[in-house]
Order: structure tokens, then C-alpha cells, then sequence
């Protein structure tokens, strides 16, 4: 039971979750049935896709790990990296094979989600911004995934946007977060390359760009007044983040805030279908 819960930890199933609720989101924004076959299936393969990437993304970061993580289970040896690999690529090879049942576009889709996890672990982590820039457009493309599934599929890019400059400025807080480490590493990111308060400053204008497009689609009538009180609600949100950064910017409150704007990516969900 400790090996299964080790390499279920591995995965991160929070994430994987998440991972699969904006896959049906983005098919229930496209017009498809959330509960059909097709969108179930690329959440299931959205999911496969999320524990793959985080997998393998433990076995390039124990080094990194012993220093900001050290209860993961690689580090502690719960788990071995040997195991690890083929875990992550079973699970990858899965999610692209259930991609593959649902025609040429998802396949593409998924394929590219997989190598992008893999490029982003082994060598674009390393460069700054690049790998934030890369880890918020896959995470963006679940949305797209399951609106692929509907009639509707260019409907899921409006949520999709949103995603990409949540996670954007999400990836740049957790950066602050493990820049001790990374420094250690020689991981070059935002804050260890340009120093904290230019990261708090890329957090704000992302997050300040986030909150403006989140307005538009209410301007131009495509979501209604429940999406409109839900998302302000979502933006209040950032807003407390952007304010509590500018005011403590360690890593213990960048991770308790990392925390925070993970919940508020479930309330974002709730608002998108709720607006609809």
C-alpha cells in the first residue's frame, strides 16, 4: 500500500483531476454532451496525459527536489526513477491512444501535449519564462481537447486564453517558490535569473491581463450575469494574490498562495459553466 500511494503521489491526481474537469468544460463550452463517450474519453486520455507529464517531470527534478521537495517520493526512495520511467510512459503512450480513437485533430493534440511534457522536463524547464510559457499552453490545450469533441470546437479557445494566463502567472509564483533550489540546480528562471520583485512584476501584469479578459466575454454578451458574479469572485481572488505578493514575497507565501490560486482554478471552471 505505501508503493501504491508513493506512485500514486507521483502523479499528482489533484492536478490530473483538475486536468480532466477542463476537458469537459471545454467540450461543454463546444456544445458536446459531457457526459457522451467522446468527452469522457479525452478526459480520461487528458488525465493519463497530466499524471504522465508530472511523472517524468519528478525523474528529470530530483535533484532539485532534495532541496525544495524533499518529501517527494523519489527523493525520499518510496519510489525508484527507474520505475518512474516506465510508469511515465505508460501512462503517455495511454493517453495518446485513447487520443488516437477520436480522430485526427485530438490525436494531434494529445501527441503534442505528450512530447511538450517531455521537452518542457528535460531541457525548456531549464530556460526562463520558456518553460512557464510552455507548461500554460499545454495545460491550455485541455480545454481545446474537449472542445474538439463538440460542434462548437473554436467556442473552448475563450477558456482556453483564460488558462493560459492563469497557469502563466501561477508557474511564475511556484518559479519563486523553488528559486532556492533552482539556483542550487542551475535552473534558470524568472525570479533567479531577473530577481523576485521582477517575478512579482510578470505575476501582476499577467494576472492584470487575465482579470481585463475575463470582462469581455460578458461585454460582448456570450456569458451571462452568474459567470459575471462567479468571475469577479475569481478575480477578487487574484487580486488578494497580487497584494499579498507585492507584501511577502518568500517562498513559504508564494507556496501558500501557489495553494490558493489552485482552488480558484476549480471556482474559474465552476463560472465558465455556469455562465453558459
Amino acid at each position: 500500500m505505501r508503493s501504491f500511494s508513493a506512485y500514486l503521489q507521483l502523479t499528482r491526481p489533484v492536478n490530473c483531476a483538475i486536468a480532466f474537469a477542463s476537458v469537459l468544460v471545454g467540450a461543454f463550452v463546444a456544445g458536446a454532451e459531457v457526459a457522451g463517450r467522446l468527452a469522457l474519453i479525452a478526459g480520461l486520455s487528458e488525465f493519463c496525459l497530466c499524471a504522465g507529464a508530472n511523472v517524468i517531470n519528478d525523474c528529470y527534478d530530483m535533484a532539485r527536489d532534495r532541496l525544495n521537495k524533499p518529501a517527494r517520493p523519489l527523493v525520499t526512495g518510496r519510489a525508484t526513477r527507474q520505475a518512474a520511467i516506465v510508469y511515465a510512459v505508460l501512462l503517455s503512450v495511454m493517453g495518446v491512444g485513447l487520443g488516437v480513437t477520436l480522430g485526427l485533430a485530438p490525436s494531434g493534440v494529445a501527441l503534442f501535449t505528450a512530447l511538450a511534457a517531455l521537452a518542457y522536463s528535460a531541457v525548456l524547464k531549464k530556460m526562463a519564462f520558456v518553460g512557464n510559457v510552455t507548461v500554460s499552453a499545454v495545460s491550455s490545450l485541455a480545454f481545446v481537447y474537449g472542445g474538439l469533441t463538440g460542434p462548437r470546437p473554436l467556442l473552448s479557445i475563450v477558456p482556453a486564453g483564460f488558462a493560459f494566463l492563469f497557469h502563466l502567472g501561477r508557474e511564475v509564483l511556484k518559479d519563486i517558490e523553488d528559486a532556492a533550489g533552482d539556483a542550487a540546480s542551475r535552473v534558470t528562471t524568472v525570479p533567479v535569473r531577473y530577481g523576485t520583485t521582477t517575478a512579482v512584476g510578470v505575476i501582476t501584469g499577467v494576472f492584470a491581463a487575465l482579470i481585463l479578459s475575463t470582462l469581455l466575454p460578458v461585454m460582448a454578451g456570450w456569458y451571462g450575469r452568474t459567470y459575471l458574479a462567479l468571475v469577479i469572485l475569481v478575480d477578487l481572488i487574484l487580486l488578494y494574490v497580487v497584494r499579498s505578493m507585492w507584501r511577502d514575497a518568500g517562498p513559504a507565501n508564494a507556496g501558500r498562495l501557489s495553494r490558493i490560486l489552485k482552488a480558484n482554478m476549480v471556482l474559474g471552471l465552476i463560472a465558465l459553466c455556469a455562465g453558459r
